[in-house]
């Protein structure tokens, strides 16, 4: 049986249009607050920084008091497993939060100022080692997608399935570093010619100022990750930041992909083929600032901030009723079905 709510006929389309579910939202609730915005960083960025400085200080402890005595070592080495697997899970969940605040910047979300939300986008995505402008070219085509109509009375097939599995996988911070590298030389190599050859740069349509720009800025951002990584290598040793840095980074790639899986498995295409979904809970309302919860509310409206998207959501649930698409179905048994 289907977990949707408007089970009852899925190929019926809604009766809505976007400027009735528009008009339906507080308008207050478009309102962005760059203020609040920043909070929640500041908050997400604190709490980072205390699960990196408590597992560090916690693993030295447990290294000085139990791995020193043979008879004591084996207890030491559960106990530090729990440490770091306690650790990886809740900062995978915090730095995804931090990433998808990137993600708010790119939709201009974040503030109503474009130059605020590109740099503090850019600095977030750069730092968790996503190519913030060309994530931001991906997620606008994946929005668009999605919006090409508020509703369709067509069901997905087996090949939009293996689309949505492949556009996930694409989205995740891990997959993106590949083709990036890639492009990034490419696009180097262009700049590079076009400065010595006036012929090149005048085909060079799509290669404008601003695209150099942002080639430039990104490889910048990146030397510089990599320089930070280094350092942090030979102060505190590869393994220790493969744990605090590199395990956190994964989950963000694996969230980020289980998400824009289970957000778009309504019946049909379009904006209202997104879906609704709890979760993780508290943990997905705390730490991913709603992003599965009030999914449909951000593919209707991108630029409504976050934080004003639950009660949002709640107002075109009661427009929408029975209409509204949404699952309460566990996530392995979605995935599964893919």
């Amino acid at each position: 049986m289907s977990n949707f709510t408007n089970e009852k006929d899925p190929l019926l389309p809604t009766r809505w249009t976007a400027q009735q579910i528009k008009q339906a939202i507080k308008p207050e609730l478009f309102h962005r607050s760059t203020t609040v915005a920043l909070s929640y960083l500041v908050r997400d960025i604190f709490m980072a920084c205390i699960m990196a400085y408590g597992v560090y200080t916690l693993d030295g402890l447990v290294l000085m008091h139990f791995e020193a005595d043979p008879s004591t070592r084996i207890l030491g080495q559960v106990i530090r497993t729990l440490i770091w697997a306690t650790y990886s899970w809740f900062q995978g969940l915090n730095v995804t939060g931090i990433w998808l605040l990137g993600h708010e910047c790119v939709h201009g979300a974040f503030s109503s100022s474009r130059w605020i939300c590109d740099v503090v986008g850019f600095t977030i995505h750069t730092s968790l080692g996503t190519p913030y402008f060309s994530w931001k070219h991906a997620h606008t085509m994946h929005h668009q997608l999605h919006a090409d109509n508020i509703h369709s009375s067509e069901h997905g097939d087996a090949q939009a399935r293996t689309e949505e599995l492949w556009e996930a996988i694409e989205h995740s911070p891990i997959s993106l570093l590949p083709s990036f590298a890639i492009q990034q030389i490419r696009e180097l190599g262009t700049l590079f010619l076009s400065c010595f050859s006036s012929k090149v740069e005048s085909q060079l349509v799509l290669f404008d100022y601003k695209h150099r720009l942002m080639t430039l800025l990104t490889d910048i951002g990146f030397a510089g990750l990599a320089y930070l990584l280094v350092l942090a290598v030979a102060r505190f040793g590869a393994l220790t930041v493969a744990g605090i840095y590199g395990v956190p980074w994964l989950i963000v790639s694996g969230w980020i992909g289980v998400a824009t899986l289970i957000g778009h498995r309504a019946p049909g295409a379009g904006v209202l083929s997104t879906i609704d979904h709890d979760l993780l809970g508290w943990q997905g309302k705390f730490f991913l600032h709603n992003m599965a919860q009030c999914h449909l509310v951000h593919h209707l409206f991108p630029n409504m901030p976050f934080y004003n998207a639950p009660e949002a959501t709640e107002q075109v649930r009661q427009l929408l009723g029975s209409d509204y698409p949404t699952s309460d179905a566990p996530i392995i048994e979605l995935l599964w079905k893919i």
